[in-house]
């Protein structure tokens, strides 16, 4: 028989012995949608042998967890692995089973109802590794191979890698006094504390607003509408928007209890905020943020972690700029507070010698976790009068799954 015949009927029929020994679980599969916060739960399935794989892909239109459930006597269940499913995006996974039964559940976690669930489980040999799609974000917890070149960094600043959002937080500050003790770097070069808020409150807007004129709010050449990225008051990450008024001071319709980012999403000829805006707080009148004039982007070096996220430092640069005929010593601190325990930390320390050198760049080789609904923030303190400092800050930040 011609040798490349017979190699073809043999590659045929191990290929047919492995489709043969391939099944579909049908009480480890599902394609009836569920309702909002609605569960998934197939049956307990005995492993007839533990060599055997188990593939599981889900694709629905809502976002929702994939659970894969073990138990020793098919009824307690003593251990789990849960997957993050993004709403669209097909997913696809793969076990080998080491406990005596296995099954598989889902959970439609979203505040909407699913039109489509398709969930099916297979069983049977072991087959090549997967891997994942060289066109879309790869998933934390993903166990297939990644098949594109991949800088970890640089795929998070695209937003390539699911749940990981990079924060980068820049301020200065041109006049720092003796008085000031251990100033927050915020260009007001007035708030020297940060004020932690536990209890809910609006947030009021002050601004240089002046009807028709070159100023800022609505009818002027400067900023009209401000987009606000704020904690809830639950402490939970949103966003909200507001039209500036004529009278130089607003209050927004939501609340939380802090607000990390303000941008000027909408302006006048001037295309930007012609004078600055202070965002304080309605209750207690703390300063929570600040945008320079002309710069569109507030400016503070602080940040708030949400309750239902962790931040991992990564870098930091820090700067302060020599004084005619004087050379400042300037004692930077980076803290973090604690909301669960309420109590401030410090977790780095730096004394910068303008004499000798006034540029910083520290890169954490091991990273320091900042937890759960914390604050970190950086000061500044100094020698002489009228010292001016500058901060950089980059965080990724992990949301829960």
């Amino acid at each position: 028989m011609n040798k490349k015949i017979f190699a073809f009927i043999a590659l045929t029929l191990i290929c047919s012995q492995v489709m043969a020994q391939l099944r579909v679980v049908s009480g480890a599969s599902s394609t009836t949608p569920l309702a909002a916060a609605g569960t998934f739960t197939g049956d307990w399935q005995i492993t007839s042998n533990l060599d055997e794989g188990v593939t599981f892909k889900v694709v629905t239109d809502q976002d929702g967890i994939l659970y894969a459930q073990f138990s020793d006597d098919c009824s307690t269940q003593t251990n789990a692995l849960s997957y993050r499913i993004s709403a669209s995006v097909p997913e696809v996974h793969r076990l080998l089973i080491t406990s005596r039964c296995w099954r598989i559940a889902f959970t439609n976690d979203s505040t909407t109802a699913q039109t489509s669930l398709n969930l099916q489980t297979l069983v049977g040999p072991g087959r090549a590794a997967l891997t994942s799609p060289g066109n879309l974000g790869i998933q934390p917890d993903g166990d297939a191979i990644a098949v594109r070149p991949s800088d970890f960094q640089e795929e998070v600043a695209l937003g390539r890698r699911s749940h990981i959002l990079p924060i980068n937080l820049s301020s200065h500050r041109d006049d720092i006094d003796i008085a000031d003790g251990e100033a927050l770097i915020i260009p007001d070069n007035a708030t020297n504390v940060v004020a932690p808020i536990t209890t809910p409150t609006t947030f009021d807007i002050t601004y240089d607003g002046n009807l028709g004129g070159t100023t800022d709010g609505a009818g002027t050449t400067g900023a009209t509408d401000l987009l606000f990225y704020y904690l809830d008051d639950n402490g939970a990450y949103a966003t909200g928007t507001h039209t500036l008024g004529t009278d130089g001071t607003d209050t927004t319709t939501f609340s939380g209890l802090a607000v990390n980012e303000v941008r000027v999403i909408g302006a006048g000829a001037l295309d930007h905020n012609a004078s600055p805006i202070t965002i304080s707080a309605t209750t207690g009148g703390a300063v929570l943020n600040y945008l320079p004039a002309e710069h569109s982007l507030s400016d503070v070096g602080q940040y708030h972690v949400a309750t239902d996220a962790t931040a991992v430092f990564h870098s930091l640069f820090l700067a302060a700029n020599k004084l005619s005929g004087a050379s400042p010593i300037v004692l930077f601190n980076v803290w973090v507070w604690d909301r669960n325990a309420e109590v401030e930390y410090e977790i780095f320390q730096y004394t910068m010698d303008t004499q000798s050198t006034n540029v910083l760049l520290y890169e954490d080789s091991i990273r320091v976790v900042v937890p759960a609904g914390a604050i970190i923030w950086v000061t500044a303190s100094t020698s002489n009068n009228d010292t001016a400092a500058e901060m950089r800050m980059s965080l990724n930040l992990y949301l829960d799954e």
